[in-house]
């Protein structure tokens, strides 16, 4: 059985019934609904300034440097994307709507997107991230016996050494 527990600390129960109709949900909606706002924002604001740098790079007859401010905005839309089923589900919660356990379970799952695909985005959109990415996971293989030290470089020098001998000869 999966349950899905929210901790919501207002007034203690007794205090609650003297509470003015629809204040849990209006509590509710300022603590869930004005994020989402906010990443809207966000989300537009990165794209008018994609839009901009993109004009004035054109104009300037300068190549434009997409990779920050495309990090911001993809990082923003998956967090946006991962997170909304949990803001709707906390919404519905206490409602005459009851989610199966298996919605609750993909809500949770789709939360762990986010944290597992910032890994990803900087490694696409970040080149110095990539770099020491593929360094040190290059050393830790050499370090665990799983590969040679092999490096594009050293191939380079092998087939040109090769192709060096075979035109000697």
């Amino acid at each position: 059985h999966y349950d899905y527990y929210i901790c919501m600390y207002i007034l203690p129960h007794a205090d609650r019934k003297r509470l003015p109709p629809g204040f849990i949900m209006f509590t509710k909606v300022l603590a869930y609904f004005i994020p989402v706002v906010v990443l809207f924002i966000l989300i537009t604001t990165s794209i008018l300034m994609l839009y901009k740098a993109k004009q004035s790079a054109v104009r300037h007859g300068r190549p434009v440097r997409w990779h920050g401010i495309l990090t911001v905005t993809i990082t923003t839309v998956i967090f946006l994307v991962s997170h909304l089923p949990d803001m709707v589900l906390i919404l519905v919660h206490g409602s005459s709507v009851q989610p199966s356990s298996s919605v609750k379970r993909a809500v949770t799952f789709c939360l762990n997107i986010n944290i597992v695909a910032n890994v990803f985005v900087y490694y696409l959109t970040v080149r110095s991230f990539r770099e020491f990415l593929s360094t040190n996971v290059r050393q830790l293989a050499l370090k665990l016996g799983l590969s040679s030290p092999v490096t594009p470089r050293a191939v380079r020098q092998v087939m040109l050494q090769r192709c060096q001998e075979t035109s000697v000869v």
